[in-house]
């Protein structure tokens, strides 16, 4: 057994460790080197190699003090990383470093990668928090074009939302900027993106003659700069207005033409539009076996990703009316469940988007229709009791959830009615008749301690009563009874505390620090390992950082 385990832990470590020795062996490459390495890899995101050179990059940045190069260093491994955890790590590092350069412009950017990360994870909420944040530190910035980036992405957060005037009008300023240089590719690529933007804007609410005219203008721009990217997508669209003005054939001959690359690049999101706008057409060609393939294809990407836009849901409630009207018990119950499954996923993400498309079959209307169905079949009897099983267990589930969050709040709100009742760097402790306590000196280290606090140097990571008496001119002696007598507290719990204080007085002055990882927050401390800042932070507070922040965020909009 002790075998086992040994060699799980050896194959376990043996990545960490091949990696570390890869990352070794670009010792002697400077960054320029590490740099040229990682552009090659631009469109190979998951290559073996890449993060290999990112850690290396990283690891000459920091050896070399080089802040300037660490950010940019932190932003390759947002970019390269493939999990939504390292990316946001990656973030606050660089928005840590950026914050240490001082320069708006590059904590903007970390922002604006970290919201991007958000984005992509489906997380709409974070990703616009994050927008936002770039946006105020870009509120005096000259640099329009990182400006308007951040303005293009809060647009596509409130197409998300349904909130479709003010993203048209976001997305309006951002192609009236970007056509101003014909001459700068990075310039023309946002223009392209935008147009493409709207026209699908206008596609999704029914303005069909703006949405064709925003079209041509994509297909003929994308091919006059030989653009084979945006090209493909324009050409989607134009099947789409084919598609909105009846003609349902060649709607489908042209969606047909971008299937396979859709495939090749795994646009998910894309090649279910396709797939959406095939069967509709399908079905208005009354070709109802074309129109289930196309069907059985959109749904396999929601089982295999685990997510459905709202809007998709028309044809499923086309198919569920099917299903009743041939009376397959099987597969009514079969696409309810999807149903109800696509209504709790995005009501998850967002309750405003649940509301964007007219449902026929709203959640009420289906938890009874899915009753009914069980009831005539005997055999379905147990499905229908685990149904109320799981309800039970839910309401059970959600009535602890809702007593360990009371309970919470509680802890939160006895440590900050505690901690307005202190005063850490003011504090006196009248002076006993010990032996080595001189009145005099004790004054002298206590104007140091509320210099030291001032400073705010209990947030130095290296700090240990050693290194303080040395700076103090004492001894660790007498220091360690100078805090026992003016804090009644040993030094560690003394830095704890200071740090602990630090953080959540942070944590309520200045919200975009709520967006931090538990990581972040616990280097900003002063601690090196994630997990010992958040036990020390529970000791203080009664509280995991998660949860404070989590209540802080929470009383944070109820004072909006």
């Amino acid at each position: 057994m002790k075998r086992v385990v040994v060699y799980t832990y050896i194959l376990f470590l043996l990545p960490l460790i091949t990696m570390a020795n890869q990352v070794d062996s670009l010792a002697s490459k400077d960054n320029a080197y590490l740099i040229e390495k990682l552009d090659e890899l631009v469109h190979e995101k998951h290559h073996p190699n890449a993060m290999i050179y990112v850690q290396a990059y990283i690891r000459n940045a920091k050896k070399e003090k080089d802040k300037l190069n660490l950010f940019y260093a932190y932003k390759e491994g947002i970019f390269f990383s493939s999990h939504l955890n390292t990316q946001i790590e990656y973030a606050d590092s660089a928005i840590i470093t950026a914050r240490k350069l001082k320069n708006k412009d590059l904590i903007a950017t970390a922002l604006l990668s970290k919201g991007l990360a958000y984005y992509k994870a489906k997380d709409y909420r974070e990703a616009l928090q994050n927008y936002l944040y770039a946006d105020q530190e870009l509120k005096y910035s000259k640099d329009q074009y990182l400006l308007h980036k951040v303005t293009f992405n809060m647009a596509m957060i409130k197409i998300k939302l349904n909130q479709c005037n003010q993203a048209e009008e976001l997305l309006l300023k951002c192609k009236n900027f970007f056509q101003s240089k014909p001459e700068n590719k990075d310039y023309q690529a946002y223009l392209l993106n935008t147009i493409y933007q709207l026209a699908s804007l206008h596609q999704e609410v029914g303005n069909k003659a703006k949405a064709k005219e925003l079209n041509q203008l994509g297909l003929n721009k994308s091919k006059l700069e030989n653009n084979e990217f945006f090209h493909r997508y324009f050409t989607i669209n134009k099947a789409i207005d084919e598609f909105l003005n009846d003609q349902f054939v060649t709607s489908i001959q042209l969606l047909s033409t971008k299937e396979d690359i859709l495939i090749k690049t795994n646009d998910f999101n894309t090649l279910t539009k396709i797939y959406y706008y095939k069967a509709k057409a399908f079905d208005k060609l009354n070709n109802q076996q074309h129109k289930i393939i196309y069907f059985n294809k959109i749904d396999s990407i929601f089982n295999e990703y685990n997510f459905l836009e709202i809007k998709y849901r028309p044809i499923y409630e086309n198919i569920l009316e099917e299903t009743l009207v041939a009376s397959d018990t099987n597969r009514q119950l079969y696409v309810i469940n999807q149903l109800l499954k696509m209504d709790e996923l995005n009501y998850k993400l967002d309750a405003e988007m649940s509301q964007v498309v007219y449902k026929e079959y709203d959640t009420v209307q289906l938890l009874k229709l899915k009753e009914k169905i069980l009831n005539k079949s005997q055999k379905l009897y147990y499905v229908l009791a685990a149904c109320f099983t799981g309800i039970i267990v839910l309401i059970v589930g959600i009535v602890k959830t809702r007593n360990k969050n009371k309970h919470l709040i509680e802890k939160y709100n006895l440590f900050i009615e505690e901690s307005a009742q202190s005063s850490y760097t003011e504090r006196r402790i009248s002076i006993k008749d010990e032996e080595d306590l001189n009145k005099e000196a004790f004054e002298s280290l206590l104007l140091k301690f509320e210099e030291f606090e001032r400073d705010r140097e209990f947030l130095n990571p290296n700090i240990t009563v050693v290194s303080l008496a040395k700076s103090f001119s004492t001894n660790t002696t007498y220091l360690s009874k100078c805090v026992n007598q003016y804090k009644g507290i040993n030094f560690p719990s003394y830095i704890n505390r200071l740090r602990i204080k630090f953080i959540t007085d942070l944590l309520q002055e200045q919200p975009q620090y709520l967006n931090y990882s538990v990581g972040a927050l616990g280097e900003i401390a002063g601690y090196m390992n994630p997990r010992q800042f958040s036990n020390v932070f529970y000791s203080e507070t009664g509280l995991r950082p998660l949860d404070f922040i989590k209540i802080q965020k929470q009383k944070n909009k109820e004072s909006i």
